[in-house]
């Protein structure tokens, strides 16, 4: 079943805890009114967004690699917020990554646990 929310012209799946945020209009202003951390490998930027679910933008730019690295580092950030929403439950929240040419030097277990504990920051309070 489909929801969707005419100010914002987003389909949401009801089962989904982690939607994508796409289209221009969502990251244009985003860091207003939002906080942020930053790692070597990542910046992190986090508002509220008053809604049930979870919103994760997530920008790689042609500096990381080529698309096929890019959507493979998408895709890997993808399953680690999904995992990490199921296991908390704390909905509500837009985040938007911004991936830096470090990220690829780490492995995945240094990253995940890099990942959710900058999320926590902003999910904790």
């Amino acid at each position: 079943m489909l929801v969707e929310r005419k100010a914002e012209s987003v389909f949401v799946h009801k089962k989904k805890a982690v939607v994508s945020l796409k289209g221009k209009n969502n990251f244009v202003g985003f860091s207003v009114g939002a906080k942020s951390a930053s790692s070597s490998r990542f910046v992190i930027i986090s508002k509220s967004n008053n809604l049930n679910i979870v919103r994760l933008g997530i920008i790689a730019s042609r500096k990381i690699g080529g698309a096929v690295v890019r959507n493979a580092i998408r895709r890997k950030i993808r399953e680690i917020f999904r995992l990490s929403f199921e296991e908390s439950g704390k909905l509500g929240y837009d985040f938007l990554l911004i991936i830096r040419k470090g990220f690829l030097l780490v492995d995945n277990e240094a990253l995940k646990s890099e990942l959710i504990n900058k999320v926590k920051q902003f999910t904790s309070k």
